[in-house]
């Protein structure tokens, strides 16, 4: 073998050696880069169990707010959803007492309905109209299964006009009020299961009183100012 092979070899072979040089440090940086993905794989991972922030906004292909989590000025939770015009149609949060509310709004964002669990335990559903002003009020009261239950009807004024509802004792009752608030009409059912009638004057005193004994025997009852019965029929 002369020296020129000899010599084509040996600059061959350094050729070869860089080209493997260069192997070893490209496959290092890969293990080196692979090794690195996955241990951000796997914090990222374990950072996805719990994320935590201060308010989360999720927007719509045009940039408009579509859903919007945070809490508010007291540091209570709150979620609105949006409409196209950027109107908060949806909201769900919790209260100063702790208690759950659900609200639906109308196009221009006024509040048209409102669900929740109040102070005490009871639950309520109240209808308001474009102005704000309650119209009828569905309500449960306290927490207990014996608790009174009411469905109100409201005046523009958001005065109670009509009312009808079931008391402690499960006697239902219909009330008819004035617009100032007295009671001129009630009808119902007294605990002995007896039906009655009151009709009062504008001051809240009772004027006829038409009730059920135990016997089954309707009387008929008119009363003065003083609620001295004057006179009783039959």
């Amino acid at each position: 073998m002369n020296s020129d092979v000899i010599t084509a070899i040996h600059e061959r072979l350094q050729v070869l050696e860089r080209q493997n040089r260069k192997y070893r440090t490209s496959l290092g940086a890969a293990m080196v880069a692979l090794a690195v993905s996955l241990a951000i794989g796997a914090n990222f991972a374990a950072d996805v169990k719990g994320v935590e922030a201060e308010k989360f906004v999720l927007k719509g292909a045009d940039g408009k707010t579509l859903l919007l989590m945070e809490a508010d000025q007291s540091g209570l939770p709150r979620l609105q959803l949006f409409d196209r015009q950027g109107k908060a149609r949806l909201m769900l949060g919790v209260d100063e007492f702790g208690g759950p509310t659900l609200g639906f709004a109308d196009r221009d964002g006024e509040l048209r309905i409102r669900m929740e669990v109040n102070e005490a335990g009871g639950s309520q559903l109240i209808f308001t109209d474009p102005n704000g002003n309650p119209r009828m009020d569905f309500s449960v009261f306290g927490d207990k299964p014996d608790q009174p239950a009411t469905l109100t009807f409201c005046g523009a004024d958001s005065q109670p006009r009509m009312e009808l509802g079931m008391s402690i004792s499960g006697n239902p009752a219909l009330l008819v009020y004035d617009k100032n608030g007295e009671a001129r009409l009630v009808m119902g059912a007294r605990k002995t299961d007896e039906a009655a009638l009151t009709l009062s004057d504008k001051d809240g005193r009772k004027g006829l009183f038409l009730k059920e004994d135990s016997d089954g025997i309707f009387s008929v009852e008119f009363q003065d100012k003083t609620g001295k019965t004057i006179r009783r029929l039959p």
